[in-house]
């Protein structure tokens, strides 16, 4: 039994073709490696505060975060840095604020 030897019709869809698998596989074998990271050059600004009493996460949130910004992010933000596992503040507790621009 013969095989039937393929050829390239179209040389520029096959370059094409060539091209966008090699993209592909350079891509994911990027993702794969954790080539494909993207870090901030620039390291983030914090200032301390100290937790007053009948301080809350929303309240420092609303003082110390830009006017336009969802204060749940920003709670996020300051219980991410904090390490905080719950909302409850304690009064003298020292918390990290990042500083908005």
């Amino acid at each position: 039994m013969k095989r039937k030897r393929l050829r390239i019709v179209n040389k520029f869809r096959f370059s094409i073709f060539l091209t966008v698998v090699c993209l592909i596989f350079i891509s994911t074998i990027g993702t794969v490696l954790g080539l494909n990271t993207a870090e901030s050059a620039q390291e983030a600004a914090y200032m301390e505060i100290s937790v007053n009493s009948g301080d809350t996460l929303w309240g420092i949130a609303k003082k110390y975060g830009p006017n336009h910004e969802d204060p749940r992010k920003i709670i996020f933000e300051i219980s991410k840095i904090n390490q905080l596992d719950e909302d409850y503040l304690q009064q003298g507790q020292v918390l990290k604020i990042p500083i908005y621009d």
